[in-house]
């Protein structure tokens, strides 16, 4: 019958209607969901630099402070050296002797632990870079 070809095209264009708004629900709703995820990656990307620029920052400001320990404790050695042949001259005695030494001991553990703060710093690079840890 007329009347029941007409509801039905009149039903299939209402059930298009709807499909397409539904249709479009969803692509808002996906286009949403993937401009959160971008926002979330590229705040991910970016505290990654941070994270990179801050390990490099703080390695290259202990291979710095290695650098100047390393330094003092050379010289610390030559002093020591100096003293040796003061006192085996006998220009000076024992206990400066030993001052000297005790200097050189504490710039040398000095220099120790610079360096195990520069190693400390090139594994916070490593992982900043994306390393396993």
């Amino acid at each position: 019958s007329p009347e029941s070809a007409a509801f039905r095209f009149g039903g299939g264009i209402f059930y298009n209607l709807f499909e397409k708004g539904k249709n479009r629900a969803e692509l808002r709703a996906r286009k949403n969901i993937y401009e959160q995820a971008l926002k979330n990656y590229e705040k991910a990307i970016v505290s990654s630099i941070n994270d990179v620029n801050d390990s490099l920052f703080h390695l290259k400001s202990s291979i710095k402070n290695y650098e100047r320990s390393k330094a003092i404790s050379g010289l610390d050695r030559e002093s020591l050296d100096f003293k040796q042949q003061k006192l085996d001259m006998e220009m000076i005695t024992y206990l400066d002797y030993m001052k000297t030494k005790e200097q050189l001991i504490k710039s040398r553990i000095a220099e120790y632990e610079t360096r195990t703060q520069c190693l400390i710093h090139i594994i916070s690079v490593y992982k900043a870079l994306g390393g396993n840890g």
